[in-house]
């Protein structure tokens, strides 16, 4: 879809695009890209880590749950955040 849209050639048509970085994706996109900005994984990980200490400190139905389970969900989500 998006390489249609690209193909109309408007030139007040903007897209902005955002994935994972994967292979496939970038070598779809890649002449077609004005501009692209990585961002870096480690300091979307460590935001996505104080997000769910917070949320997991403060929402009051996840706080009731045990440290043990806590610590569990705290874990696994940032081993499948990989910076997203």
């Amino acid at each position: 879809m998006i390489e249609e849209m690209v193909d109309w050639k408007l030139d007040n048509l903007h897209l902005l695009v955002t994935s994972r970085k994967e292979r496939d994706i970038e070598d779809c996109l890649e002449s077609r890209v004005s501009c692209q900005i990585n961002i870096q994984q480690g300091v979307v990980d460590a935001d996505i880590h104080i997000h769910i200490c917070e949320r997991l400190q403060n929402d009051t139905k996840l706080k009731k749950w045990p440290i043990k389970v806590q610590e569990e969900i705290e874990t696994v989500l940032m081993q499948g955040a990989h910076g997203m």
